[in-house]
Parts: C-alpha cells; sequence; structure tokens
C-alpha cells in the first residue's frame, strides 16, 4: 500500500469523525436552547461514510442519543468494523516496508 493512500485514508477518518463529533454536540445544544435540529438521518448518515467513532465519542460524551436503537447499536457496530478497517490498511503498508 502506498503512503500517501494510508495518509489521505488516515486524514479522512480524522476529518469525518471530527465532523460527527461536532455535529453530535451541535445537536444536544440545540435540544437544550430547543432550536431546529440536527436531523438524525444526518447523524447516522455522517456515520455510515466513516464517522461512526466520532458520532459515538459524542453520543457518550455529551449523553445523547443513547436511548435509540440506531445510535445505542449501531454506532458501536460500525466503530469496531472502522477500527478493523483502518488497523487493516496500517498493517498492509507496514508490509510493504518489510
Amino acid at each position: 500500500m502506498d503512503r500517501n493512500v494510508l495518509l489521505a485514508a488516515l486524514g479522512y477518518f480524522f476529518a469525518i469523525n471530527t465532523v460527527g463529533l461536532l455535529l453530535m454536540y451541535l445537536d444536544k445544544r440545540r435540544a437544550r436552547l430547543r432550536r431546529r435540529r440536527v436531523r438524525e438521518r444526518i447523524l447516522l448518515s455522517v456515520a455510515a461514510v466513516g464517522g461512526a467513532f466520532g458520532v459515538y465519542i459524542g453520543m457518550r460524551w455529551r449523553r445523547h442519543k443513547r436511548a435509540k436503537p440506531a445510535f445505542r447499536l449501531g454506532l458501536p457496530l460500525l466503530s469496531i468494523a472502522y477500527g478493523i478497517v483502518m488497523l487493516w490498511m496500517v498493517y498492509r503498508y507496514l508490509l510493504t516496508l518489510a
């Protein structure tokens, strides 16, 4: 695996998870202020394209959306899946160095 591909994937992983975390923070803040919320579809879409870990951390940190089955069960599973993919990519890169 090329180093640039790995760096691009890690950069994307960091960026999309930061977006997911910020969206959860924003949604919780808007809920408290009784303002227009971030749609669950948006939160789950960000999680599905790689931001599951960030959305999950935001859910636990802000104690938000924890009763919803899609968040309570789906986010940990997606986080594990994306973690495995990222570890596999790093492993493949390390094999090319040897």
